[in-house]
């Protein structure tokens, strides 16, 4: 998967520079890349998370935006922002920001051309690249008679969120749950991107008293608060929820560089940097992001080089866990992993009883409450052989199923409200047998 992320990402962030620099110049927008670029660094952690994918249908969108501001025909770009949208949706349901401000610039604009004449067939077209996602889709979960669990799943369950966990004030959740620690995770860039912001209210405010908006400016200054709200849905402030942010960081840095080109850089240091020195600084900015993540970047074009010259060759990961659970599990046997690492359940081969993936962090919603009662009472009916419990490596996050080691722990995510009438029962009910990597593994007692 590391291949798609990375081939996703750098085609997302080249559609981004071709955004900006059509706009404000190659200086902007090569800034902006590069502030996005680092602070998206900055809380991607291991990767493989929805959002890094999301990230793509955001800026493909932002790209057709911009293509269609200098078009008559706009039926393939409003078709491919209403498929972003929905592609952006089904990866998880507060990935959208982008895409919902675009579309409502794009309704508005056509208003202001000649009213509902023009805006019709545009929704028209949006809609319809909505369809071609969504049919495809809401076909195959209903051919597996799925649908319903489909749609609680990927909207009902997630939006509840914002109504289990946090605060009553709204105002006060989204600070205390978006705002603050968006700021803390993009560490520096956040004064960057932040001072463009700032710009990028000063630019607004300016193009409509001059009656001369600019479509991008308009687009960062409704983007962030929206973004920021979308961050605080969920109320758990896991960094990757925050990528969201990553093309209003592009777009309000790329605004910090055209304030400063404009009223703070010599004319003659600009004139040098976008003609002799341009080639020179694109380069230098491309040593350098390679020099700063050279060992990932060797890492893994070693493992590229070895899957072309030798496809022949297995070159998959097993790690010591999962190797265990093979080696001591039959091929039907169950192994139940705690809290969503459900990788050791493919690297060993066996599968887990049915049931919330994440559990013990389901919300304690009415829906979260029927999953809860359902993994309890898949647990005990499906009989698990081995339970593997992560909690060492996660002691924030995961209670242990050791009553003593549970006891210590000072758990600062939302549990599942039968978690500890679940982890006695394993506790009753297995034994440790194990432990690696730091899981300790419980075998059913005879």
């Amino acid at each position: 998967m590391w291949f798609l992320e990375l081939i996703l990402l750098v085609i997302g962030f080249g559609l981004a520079y071709s955004v900006l620099n059509k706009h404000w110049g190659h200086p902007a927008a090569l800034f902006g890349i590069i502030s996005g670029a680092f602070a998206f660094a900055t809380i991607f952690g291991n990767g493989n998370t929805v959002e890094e994918y999301s990230l793509f249908f955001a800026l493909l969108s932002l790209y057709f935006y911009d293509k269609g501001l200098s078009t008559q025909n706009h039926r393939l770009s409003d078709l491919i922002i209403g498929a972003s949208l929905m592609a952006s949706f089904h990866f998880r349901a507060n990935n959208i920001g982008i895409e919902i401000i675009i579309i409502i610039l794009i309704i508005i604009n056509a208003w202001k051309v000649s009213g509902f004449k023009s805006t019709w067939p545009r929704i028209g077209w949006l809609f319809l690249g909505t369809m071609l996602v969504n049919l495809p889709i809401f076909l195959y979960f209903y051919l597996h008679g799925t649908l319903n669990e489909m749609f609680e799943a990927s909207i009902l369950y997630n939006f509840t969120y914002s109504q289990v966990y946090g605060s009553n004030s709204f105002l006060i959740r989204i600070i205390n749950d978006s705002l603050l620690p968006g700021l803390v995770y993009f560490k520096g860039w956040s004064y960057v991107f932040g001072l463009g912001y700032l710009g990028c209210i000063y630019y607004a405010i300016r193009g409509w008293r001059q009656n001369k908006a600019d479509p991008l400016v308009t687009l960062t200054l409704f983007l962030f608060p929206l973004e920021v709200i979308l961050s605080a849905i969920s109320g758990r402030r896991f960094e990757h929820y925050f990528i969201n942010w990553i093309p209003t960081i592009i777009l309000s840095s790329g605004i910090l560089f055209k304030f400063a080109e404009e009223y703070l850089l010599s004319k003659d240091l600009i004139q040098t940097i976008k003609s002799k020195a341009k080639p020179y600084a694109t380069a230098f900015v491309l040593i350098l992001i390679v020099a700063i993540y050279w060992e990932d970047i060797f890492t893994q074009s070693k493992v590229l080089y070895k899957y072309i010259k030798y496809p022949e060759q297995k070159m998959e990961f097993v790690s010591r866990t999962a190797k265990y659970i093979s080696e001591n599990t039959n091929l039907d046997d169950k192994v139940l992993v705690i809290g969503g690492q459900c990788g050791i359940n493919l690297m060993s081969n066996r599968s887990s009883i049915d049931g919330a993936l994440f559990y013990p962090l389901i919300n304690n919603s009415p829906i979260g409450i029927r999953l809860q009662e359902e993994y309890y009472k898949n647990l005990k009916e499906q009989r698990p052989v081995l339970i593997v419990d992560g909690f060492a490596l996660y002691p924030w996050h995961l209670p242990a199923v050791d009553p003593e080691n549970r006891a210590k722990q000072k758990i600062t995510s939302p549990l599942s409200q039968n978690t500890d009438e679940v982890l006695n029962y394993v506790w009753e009910n297995y034994h440790l047998e194990y432990e690696v990597e730091g899981y300790s593994i419980y075998r059913i007692n005879p």
